[in-house]
C-alpha cells in the first residue's frame, strides 16, 4: 500500500522537479507523530540546484498535492 502511494506521489512530483532540469535522487515518506513528511531529494549533474530552484519545486509540489 505504501509503495504504491509513494510511486502516485512520485509520478505527480517528477514534472516539478524535471521543470529545474534536475532529477529526483530520493523520495521517502516518514510519519512525525500524526503528521505526514515527504522528504525530497532532487540535484543537478552540473553542479547542484539553487535555493531558489528548491523554493520553486516546493511550490509546484504543493500546488500538485
Amino acid at each position: 500500500m505504501l509503495e504504491e502511494l509513494t510511486g502516485k506521489i512520485e509520478t505527480l512530483i517528477m514534472p516539478c522537479i524535471e521543470d529545474v532540469s534536475a532529477e529526483l535522487i530520493e523520495f521517502r515518506i516518514k510519519h512525525r507523530g500524526r503528521t505526514i513528511v515527504f522528504e525530497i531529494i532532487a540535484d543537478k549533474a552540473t553542479g547542484g540546484i539553487t535555493l531558489g530552484e528548491c523554493t520553486m519545486i516546493s511550490r509546484n509540489i504543493i500546488k500538485q498535492l
